[in-house]
């Protein structure tokens, strides 16, 4: 019994620590859109478009993460749960290791550069003099 209660809050803490980095992929994304509209990126230009792209796979990972929190019995949907985030979460993380690299399309390079600033403060990511 002992072991069980010691998996459970073991589950619980991931779950938490999984809770806290979805919340910050959509700040960070709410920085990244805001940035992508003050450069003059369209709905339809590359950067925005990846930007987007990752908002829907965060959103399909909230999802998932919001039915989880919601079922009456958390040891049961455990499995599916985990598996259904597993794909979702490794894309994430790999589209902001993707996104810490690239600039708005429009605009300045030192305007450029100076929003990449402002995300890394805000993100975390590393910024890349060229």
């Amino acid at each position: 019994m002992a072991n069980t209660q010691a998996q459970d809050m073991r589950r619980d803490a991931n779950v938490a620590k999984m809770g806290a980095q979805l919340k910050d992929w959509s700040n960070r994304l709410d920085v990244l859109t805001a940035g992508c509209v003050e450069a003059g990126a369209g709905d339809s230009d590359p950067q925005r478009l990846r930007v987007d792209g990752l908002r829907a796979q965060c959103v399909a990972v909230q999802t998932l993460y919001d039915d989880y929190q919601a079922a009456p019995s958390k040891a049961a949907p455990w499995g599916t749960f985990r598996a259904g985030v597993a794909e979702g979460w490794g894309t994430l993380e790999a589209g902001f290791r993707d996104l810490s690299s690239a600039v708005p399309a429009k605009g300045t390079a030192e305007a450029a550069h100076s929003h990449l600033g402002a995300v890394a403060a805000v993100s975390g990511l590393k910024v890349v003099a060229r």
